[in-house]
């Protein structure tokens, strides 16, 4: 009984320990928040207290052998349960893959030829234009349409968002050219940043060699088409998520460690030209963040993303070195737009710094997205974009 006792302590303590080391997000007792301290002291008072106490009462009234006979139904059931689950989860993973773009474009840009006469404008972006957690109505790009029929109604506007989630530089040029020039658009409005800065870093997770100026070693969501998750490694992964987990640390990156300005200068300044070739007309946005250095509280805890998608080696970049990073990309797409003669809309300082218009590092609120749209419409009806169209 002595020995069953010990095994049982031994092995359930090890297990129990891993929980400790789990830091809450927003600690409130010493590195835990008072939801996970209560978790990890029923966790502990149930596999290091009830549990030994119902073994220990058990075995002192039945040999060991008569244990392990009544454990043999819960191994089958586990078993059971196991072999269940299993099967559930490989008849669910379905994985949307397009091989140069990684995520596939929601819907299809129409072709001219379908089309009633209109103006068309064209947004291309990351998830912060395609804002898939709003209602379509409330995205920037519909707030935008609205904004510029109030001033000119007699306009038949179609804006067509064909921005994506992950998307870079590199993704729109490709997007335009292979699902997007057939729309044929008057206007095509750029706002890109954060998603080419991540691909300056090689998360585990994310990447599966070191920097490439092409972007091949970031696989990002296509990661798991080349280390498909077995349903072991799932449910690992969950565990591990609360036991032993590791440790990222916040460190100061320096400019010339971001990686992709360069190629992220070099695709826009590609998607700008094939779009001038095109007689289309351009309009670059500066990309609002949520980084500053002057954050509150309540704001930092706001901040994940530069955690999730630029840790590399255990460390990843503080507030203060994605805020400097976030300016560095916004100015080179203020000098492309010098360069090349075409409407920038500094939309980066416009938005404040605050939870009110932000949900995280970059995306916003249904306010924040508003007052993307509204600022950019301004501009655009400040400039003789739509001089014809009046």
């Amino acid at each position: 009984m002595k020995k069953i006792l010990i095994l049982y302590f031994v092995l359930a303590t090890l297990f129990v320990a891993g929980f400790f080391f789990r830091e809450s997000a927003n600690p409130e007792v010493f590195i835990y928040s008072w939801r996970y301290l209560g978790i990890l002291t029923g966790i502990t008072l149930m596999l290091l207290v009830v549990v030994p106490y119902y073994l220990f009462s058990f075995l002192s009234q039945h040999p060991a052998k008569e244990l392990w006979l009544n454990l043999i139904p819960s191994f089958v059931l586990i078993l059971l349960c196991y072999i269940g689950a299993h099967y559930y989860f490989y008849s669910q993973q379905v994985h949307p893959f397009d091989p140069f773009l990684q995520m596939p474009p929601k819907g299809q840009i129409q072709n001219q030829d379908n089309l009633p006469e209109s103006f068309k404008v064209l947004c291309l972006g990351g998830s912060t234009t395609a804002n898939f957690h709003l209602p379509d109505s409330s995205r920037y790009p519909a707030k935008l349409k609205r904004e510029v029929l109030k001033q000119i109604p007699s306009l038949n506007l179609d804006v067509n968002n064909a921005a994506m989630d992950w998307f870079t530089t590199k993704h729109s040029l490709i997007n335009y050219v292979a699902y997007c020039r057939n729309y044929r658009p008057d206007m095509v409005i750029i706002m890109h940043s954060f998603n080419d800065i991540c691909r300056s870093f090689s998360p585990k997770k994310l990447a599966v060699y070191p920097y490439e100026s092409d972007y091949s070693h970031y696989y990002g969501p296509s990661y798991e088409a080349f280390n498909p998750p077995t349903f072991e490694k799932s449910m690992y992964s969950t565990l591990r998520f609360f036991w032993y987990p590791t440790e990222l640390k916040p460190r100061n990156v320096e400019l010339s460690e971001f990686h992709s300005h360069k190629d992220f200068e070099s695709y826009l300044s590609t998607l700008v030209e094939l779009l001038k070739q095109d007689s289309v007309q351009i309009v670059l946005v500066t990309q609002p963040s949520l980084y500053d250095h002057n954050l509150s509280a309540s704001e930092k805890k706001l901040i994940s993303m530069n955690r999730d998608f630029c840790a590399f080696n255990n460390e990843y970049p503080n507030i203060t070195s994605m805020e400097a990073a976030m300016d560095m990309y916004n100015s080179t797409t203020a000098r492309i737009a010098e360069k090349y003669g075409v409407l920038l809309v500094e939309a980066a300082p416009v938005l404040p710094k605050t939870g009110e218009y932000f949900i995280d590092d970059i995306h916003y609120t249904e306010k924040g997205s508003i007052l993307l749209g509204a600022t950019i419409a301004k501009e655009l009806l400040l400039s003789d974009l739509f001089k014809n169209q009046r």
